[in-house]
Parts: C-alpha cells; sequence; structure tokens
C-alpha cells in the first residue's frame, strides 16, 4: 500500500524559516512507498504570502519551488455550497471549502470549513495509509485523538513522529 503525506502550509515554509529539508527528513521517516501531496488552498496561501515582503515571502516562495520540484501532487481545493445549504444568506456562502481528490481516489468530494478541516476530513477517511505533516497544534491534537501519524518539528532542526 503505497502511503500519502499531506503537507500542511507550515510544513511548507519551514525549509528556509528553520533550515529543515522536508522532503529528506519525510523520506528518512517514511522508507515505504509515499507520495507527498498538498491542497490547492495551501499552495494559493503561499502565493499570497510569496507576494508579500520580508523572511514570509521568501519562505513561501522556496516551499513553492520545493513542490513543484519533488513533483508532488495537488489536491484540488474550491469554495462552493453544497446543495442543502443553497439557501443560506449570500454573505455565509463560499465559507465551506469542498475539495475534490482526482489524482489519488477519483471523484471525492471533501467539505469543511477550512483547509485544515479538509485535512482532517481527508486523514480520516484514508486511515491508516495517511500521515500529516504539519506544525498547528490544533490540528495536530485533533488529529492525535483520531490516531492519525503525524509528523512535525523536533529538536527545532529536524522532523519526527509526534
Amino acid at each position: 500500500m503505497k502511503l500519502i503525506v499531506v503537507l500542511d502550509t507550515n510544513m511548507l515554509l519551514l525549509p528556509h524559516k528553520q533550515k529543515i529539508d522536508i522532503f529528506s527528513e519525510i523520506e528518512r521517516l517514511v522508507p515505504e512507498s509515499h507520495e507527498t501531496v498538498t491542497f490547492s488552498s495551501v499552495v494559493d496561501e503561499l502565493t499570497r504570502i510569496s507576494k508579500t515582503r520580508g523572511e514570509d515571502s521568501i519562505a513561501a516562495r522556496v516551499g513553492l519551488l520545493l513542490l513543484k520540484e519533488k513533483k508532488s501532487k495537488i489536491i484540488e481545493t474550491r469554495q462552493s455550497v453544497p446543495s442543502k445549504v443553497q439557501s443560506i444568506h449570500p454573505a455565509d456562502k463560499g465559507q465551506i471549502a469542498c475539495v475534490k481528490i482526482r489524482p489519488i481516489h477519483g471523484a471525492v468530494f471533501y467539505t469543511g470549513k477550512n483547509t485544515d478541516d479538509a485535512i482532517k476530513k481527508f486523514a480520516l477517511e484514508n486511515k491508516p495509509a495517511v500521515i500529516v505533516c504539519t506544525n498547528d497544534r490544533l490540528l495536530r491534537n485533533s488529529l492525535r485523538k483520531e490516531g492519525v501519524r503525524i509528523i512535525g518539528v523536533r529538536e527545532k532542526n529536524r522532523l519526527g513522529f509526534i
């Protein structure tokens, strides 16, 4: 079984910010056959950050380059409103993220309020084949309670299972 390693935004900022080669670290931690994926909303966030100034901008550009260089798959994320909530107030529309996974599992939709929610639902539905790489404390705690494997920063310059 091929494992799926999901990268969150904060993980993709680490190569520049903390000088951690996240892809080498993932290879070290996950020697089994695996592929790295991220969500298009993560790519969009990195793109927005890259257009600002400062260290975060540089870190975001490095993260985007690494995704391209390592040929990570991008899981399509788009904003939409499921049919059962079509009647909500127009100002509330667009608050629910739908994720359509084509490269991995065909036409499957994951809905959530944000990228973290979509990552959690994706991980839970594909457990135990998913490992999530994140430093987001709330997401980590939520996934840990559900038994999802998590990779995060250890010792400031290395990744490890948390």
